[in-house]
């Protein structure tokens, strides 16, 4: 079989969208005989929409040569494949293929001109008019600046700080004024004059910088120099001072106020081990592992330019007034209570304290310890804020222990005139007994001899010191030193000191700092002991 003929009859829209194609096809065999089939049909396509409504808003249209126009899209309804201008656009201009929009920058100038826009598919197409005239660029005529002049040039800034507005001199007329690099963080320039004002903001090392004053026609250059410096630190202040903290307790971070910015900060002295200066605040915290007597601090703040300092004070005390004491048997101990810090809302011991002492709530010691113990360490736990997490003291309970006090009043002089009329040593024991800081009971011997009156020795003219003894202070307890087997103790080795204040001297039989205790000829100065094996010097009260 071969196809022979094919025949469109005829063809009709239906429905606007459809193209009905009405079709006879012929096909015969190979044979002599040609037997001939005629098949009749009907073809249906679809038929596309043509565009309509094009429409572009604004015209006529003034445009400027070598001057970009903004993008004029046009609304239409329907689909768009194709898009173009009779005539061509303006050089310059192009119009969008499926959008219709015109775009570009005209490089010519034309009077006003017709120009038919024209959007189609494959459906149909639709068309409108616009306008366009291209007027030409308005170029300004004249001459450029020149002669750009900044005086006092290079120029230092301070930062933080308004500047005087630097206004340079020229000739002609500025449209734009740059700077490169640009200026300081803060500063600013002119467009139409240069001039340079405002406030910096930020440091800067000296830096050239090149001012560009243009129009249209030219530019002209200057260079300058600006350096902008820091401001030194002032005014440096922590409230609350002076500043009492417990060993072993983490304090609340104390932050002072300052002017200025900070990149450095001391102590001096330093501060007590475990705290800590922060360099750019100055802000001082951590946990003070040490204890410390009232102790001026001068903090210094610095930074590149200058320096403020502030001077506080900072005690840091043990959670008791020791962490050493010896109690006598069967006699009251003095009240031990913490020395600051919050509000205790529980205590605890571990193991529980000697028969007969008890611990309150707030942590408080008392009571009346019935039998005598070794030295024990206690773990005393409080629950509290800003306080150490636990506390380790060691205690124990003699049947006799021997006080220490230090005289409310120093003393230099003559002893027999100011003792009572006491001779040498028999002086310096009568102004202990009549100080009033001896305690209620017992009766105290000064430590101090002369060759003849008193020896350092327990056989020899009535020696203060027992040997192998535990001596404590008079007003907790706590211990100072124990003797050794010839009635000597040797002050570097004090558990504790004498009493809780500030640091003092105190005098065991010789000259200390300039003062000299006299009897007679007598000089109190360095000194042996009757055996000559010990000797011994004045000492502080300094550990």
């Amino acid at each position: 079989m071969k196809y022979q003929s094919f025949k469109i009859l005829n063809y009709i829209f239906s429905l606007k969208k459809v193209l009905i194609i009405i079709f006879s096809l012929v096909i015969s065999n190979c044979s002599l005989s040609e037997n001939k089939f005629e098949l009749l049909g009907l073809l249906a396509l679809e038929k596309t929409s043509p565009p309509s409504d094009l429409v572009f808003t604004g015209s006529p249209y003034s445009y400027t040569q070598n001057v970009s126009i903004t993008t004029n899209t046009p609304t239409f309804t329907g689909s768009v494949t194709s898009c173009i201008s009779s005539p061509d656009l303006p050089t310059g201009l192009s119009i969008n293929t499926t959008t219709c929009a015109i775009s570009g920058t005209p490089t010519i100038t034309q009077s006003a001109t017709t120009y038919t826009i024209t959007a189609g598919n494959s459906g149909g197409n639709t068309t409108t008019t616009i306008e366009i005239t291209i007027s030409s660029d308005q170029t300004v005529t004249g001459t450029p600046p020149s002669n750009l002049t900044y005086s006092g040039s290079p120029y230092t800034y301070v930062q933080n700080s308004a500047i005087t507005t630097n206004t340079p001199t020229f000739t002609g007329t500025i449209t734009a004024c740059s700077s490169s690099p640009s200026l300081p963080t803060g500063l600013s320039i002119d467009a139409t004059t240069c001039a340079i004002s405002g406030t910096p903001t930020a440091t800067q090392s000296a830096t050239s910088h090149t001012i560009t004053a243009s129009n249209s026609v030219g530019s002209t250059t200057a260079s300058i120099n600006i350096t902008v410096s820091g401001v030194a630190p002032s005014g440096l202040t922590y409230s609350g001072s002076p500043y009492t903290y417990i060993k072993d307790a983490t304090i609340t971070t104390t932050t002072p106020t300052v002017t200025g910015s900070i990149t450095g900060c001391s102590s001096s002295p330093t501060l007590p081990t475990g705290l800590s200066l922060d360099s750019t605040t100055c802000a001082i915290s951590g946990t003070p592992t040490v204890t410390q007597s009232a102790t001026t601090h001068t903090i210094t703040a610095s930074n590149g330019v200058g320096s403020t300092t502030a001077s506080i004070v900072i005690t840091v005390n043990l959670f008791y007034s020791a962490s050493t004491f010896a109690f006598k048997q069967n006699s009251a101990i003095p009240t031990i209570s913490p020395t600051g810090g919050g509000t205790i809302t529980a205590c605890s011991s571990s193991p529980t304290l000697p028969t007969g002492l008890s611990l309150s709530t707030g942590c408080v010691i008392t009571g009346t310890p019935t039998s005598t113990s070794g030295a024990t360490t206690y773990t005393i736990t409080p629950t509290m804020t800003g306080g150490p997490a636990n506390v380790s003291i060691s205690i124990k309970v003699l049947s006799t222990v021997y006080r220490v006090f230090v005289t409310n009043s120093s003393f230099t002089g003559d002893l027999k005139t100011n003792g009572a009329a006491g001779d040498g040593a028999a002086g310096a024991d009568n102004l202990c007994n009549a100080d009033s800081n001896k305690p209620s009971s017992g009766t105290y011997k000064a430590i101090i001899f002369d060759n003849s009156n008193r020896t350092a020795n327990p056989t020899l003219n009535n020696w203060v010191l027992y040997a192998s003894q535990t001596y404590v202070r008079s007003s907790d307890y706590a211990i100072v030193f124990t003797s050794n087997a010839s009635s000597i103790f040797s002050f570097g080795t004090l558990t504790n000191s004498f009493d809780s204040g500030v640091q003092k001297e105190y005098w065991t039989g010789f000259r200390g700092s300039g003062f000299e205790w006299e009897y007679g000829l007598y000089r109190c100065s360095d000194w042996t002991d009757g055996t000559s094996s010990q000797t011994g010097r004045f000492g502080q009260s300094d550990n």
